[in-house]
């Protein structure tokens, strides 16, 4: 059966694949990338775009011969390069493991073998009476494809989405497929298939459909779907906006709102929770905001890469702050106090900045914390003579940078070879 490759699998199979072209450039060959991308090609970032686009190309049928014309047909030498990645990406993909694919792979592969092979799409169609979809404004080109195979010609489907609610384009979402799909997918008597709205929200009430319903009025299209009313018993809810300057600020301010709720209003952690469209993109800050106010987090293991584990996060900053003492600023030194390293809560992160600051003002200095905290960190000399008590998680976390500068110099490690690796 075929196994589906996690988005870190496939990342680490395009970053080998992209070391390979800096090392054969290295023996004098030419480099297949064009100059400007250069200084981005060893960045994990650069990486998983290039994972994205070879994705989205899967999903729309292109093979890299398409790409390659398309990139000269519309100036983009880095589609061209890409093209002969994606080539290459194949042919180690099925060197490695001919049955694992990743998402767009497996459903590429899958409509290419029914459009080869008609006894195994009547087999599949006669293995199911009826298919029922759910979230259908979410699917990109090669579902909608594989759903046409599966079910077209009048065959019992019902679909269920709202095209108000289409947000995954950055995954190759594309909201045409539910747009289009009463002409799409047709009765046995060549009529468009029926839309029945459903016009009774059993999640919301009245003041959040209210609110809802008045960004929606703005989005165009059909309407019959947005005309919602609430269900019975439902309580109306409340909206509050806050404009805020900067994702830091807009961090602390959801600790403070989650902390005032706690102490406040009594309501229970385990009551509370922080949607995020991208755990990868938000999850740093929020977390180091949340330690700081004093507010535990948990966080599903599914949600997080494993590079942003906690038991892994800190680990890779501590490496990086070693290698390359530049790195280390206010946020990454907050952030490793407050990580399993440090393990400083946000009364112990106070306790050890005002301490630091009370030691600079009867020295003469008027440095602010956050300098003295890195500071701290990168010569634990300064701690020596200060409370033990307070200064604990940074003794802590210094003797740690120590270490892994250590044992960089003795294996010979340069930052370079440890950064790429992380």
């Amino acid at each position: 059966s075929p196994r589906l490759l996690s988005g870190p699998e496939q990342d680490l199979i395009v970053r080998e694949l992209v070391r390979g072209d800096l090392a054969n450039a290295a023996d004098g060959a030419r480099l297949p990338w064009p100059a400007r991308l250069v200084p981005a090609l060893p960045t994990r970032g650069f990486a998983q775009e290039l994972r994205d686009l070879v994705m989205r190309a899967y999903e729309r049928g292109l093979t890299p011969q398409d790409l390659r014309r398309l990139g000269k047909q519309h100036g983009r030498d880095d589609w061209v390069a890409a093209a002969s990645f994606m080539s290459q990406y194949a042919g180690v993909s099925a060197l490695r493991e001919g049955t694992a694919y990743g998402p767009a792979e497996l459903i590429r592969a899958t409509v290419t073998l029914w459009l080869r092979d008609d006894e195994a799409l009547q087999r599949e169609r006669a293995a199911r009476a009826l298919v029922v979809v759910d979230e259908l404004q979410d699917t990109d080109p090669a579902q909608f494809e594989l759903l046409q195979l599966l079910c077209g010609g009048g065959r019992d489907l019902i679909a269920v989405g709202d095209p108000d609610q289409s947000i995954y384009g950055f995954r190759g979402a594309e909201v045409d497929g539910i747009l289009r799909f009463p002409e799409t997918f047709r009765r046995t008597d060549g009529e468009p298939a029926p839309v029945i709205p459903l016009t009774v929200s059993r999640r919301s009430g009245r003041a959040l459909l209210e609110a809802s319903r008045r960004v929606a009025a703005l989005l165009g299209g059909a309407s019959s779907h947005r005309e919602l009313g609430p269900a019975a018993g439902l309580p109306d809810g409340a909206v509050q906006v806050d404009v805020l300057r900067s994702e830091s600020q807009q961090a602390r301010h959801v600790a403070a709102t989650l902390r005032q709720a706690h102490l406040v209003d009594g309501l229970a952690w385990s009551q509370m929770a922080v949607l995020v469209r991208s755990t990868v993109r938000s999850l740093p800050v929020l977390q180091r905001a949340l330690a700081v106010a004093g507010v535990p987090v948990a966080v599903a293991g599914e949600e997080v890469p494993l590079v942003e584990q906690p038991a892994v996060r800190p680990l890779l900053l501590l490496l990086e702050c070693a290698l390359v003492p530049q790195r280390l600023d206010e946020d990454a030194a907050v952030a490793l106090l407050t990580s399993s390293l440090g393990g400083a809560d946000g009364m112990a992160l106070r306790r050890l900045r005002q301490t630091l600051r009370r030691a600079e003002l009867a020295a003469g200095g008027r440095r602010a914390s956050g300098e003295l905290l890195v500071e701290a960190l990168l010569d634990p000399r300064v701690l020596l003579t200060l409370d033990s008590w307070a200064v604990r998680p940074a003794s802590r976390v210094a003797r740690l940078l120590g270490l892994a500068r250590d044992k960089a110099v003795e294996e010979g490690a340069t930052a370079e070879t440890v950064l790429w690796e992380i």
